[in-house]
């Protein structure tokens, strides 16, 4: 375990301004931190979303949600939202792929301490986008595809009963959410699939009552061969995340004293 004791980062930036989102792949842990502490700053809680992982998008997602959040004025996160300076105090390399760093952030004369906790994303090719119309390698149902992780993140009895290890890619492939057309498999279900036994199939309508919104739009995008996500769906999901340092959560510590 290494402790990293640091001073403020030095960033390409202009001061106040978060790096190019298009860049976030060559990103290290405390540039992401500093991005999202800049954005804050500036009132920017759109960018700042932009550096969740997709875990901590599904908690306090979408983002004018998660605006909302910050801003409620009995929100123990106000203190970031234009926040008068910040200094990243210290920072923990947990294992290869955790990090955690501690911020000291002043507000109103104040000071306050958060904990940043922050994940690398695995590098596994998500193959199969929002959208796309699938059958089960072995059950052969048929549906869409509504989400997915880069790697399987049900606990450890659902793997067990579900024989996850037994599969060639095992945990460590991408899994599926799956809304399941009620021909094949009444009841309204979701599955959670393996990229291994997902087979691509050509856009069909899937008889499920979430079909339609707030998920889809009811329209096809035929140069890709998906149906189309509702937006909202998209900010939960989205792409080109392989290997990028992402902010799980962030948690207020007690006011540190003057």
């Amino acid at each position: 375990m290494m402790i990293a004791w640091i001073t403020p980062l030095t960033l390409a930036l202009t001061p106040g301004t978060p790096p190019v989102l298009s860049q976030r792949a060559l990103m290290e842990p405390l540039q992401v931190v500093e991005a999202q502490l800049a954005a804050l700053k500036a009132g920017d809680c759109r960018t700042c979303f932009e550096h969740a992982s997709p875990v901590n998008r599904r908690v306090t997602g979408p983002w004018h949600r998660f605006e909302a959040m910050l801003r409620s004025p009995d929100s123990p996160y106000l203190p970031l939202v234009a926040c008068t300076d910040y200094e990243v105090l210290s920072a923990l390399s947990m294992t290869p792929r955790r990090w955690q760093c501690r911020v000291r952030v002043e507000a109103g004369g104040q000071d306050y301490e958060f904990s940043w906790k922050l994940s690398r994303q695995a590098d596994n090719k998500i193959l199969f986008d929002l959208g796309q119309c699938i059958k089960h390698r072995n059950y052969k149902y048929r549906g869409v595809v509504v989400g997915y992780d880069d790697i399987c993140l049900m606990p450890e009895e659902w793997c067990i009963q579900m024989g996850v290890d037994n599969l060639p890619g095992g945990r460590s492939q991408p899994y599926y959410h799956v809304l399941v057309d009620e021909r094949d498999r009444p009841g309204q279900q979701t599955t959670y699939v393996a990229q291994e036994n997902v087979m691509p199939q050509p856009p069909q309508p899937v008889d499920h009552p979430y079909f339609s919104q707030p998920l889809f739009t009811g329209e096809l995008d035929e140069e890709e061969g998906l149906w189309v996500p509702n937006p909202l769906l998209r900010e939960q999901w989205p792409r080109g995340l392989e290997g990028c340092w992402l902010v799980d959560a962030v948690m207020p510590d007690i006011p540190a004293e003057s």
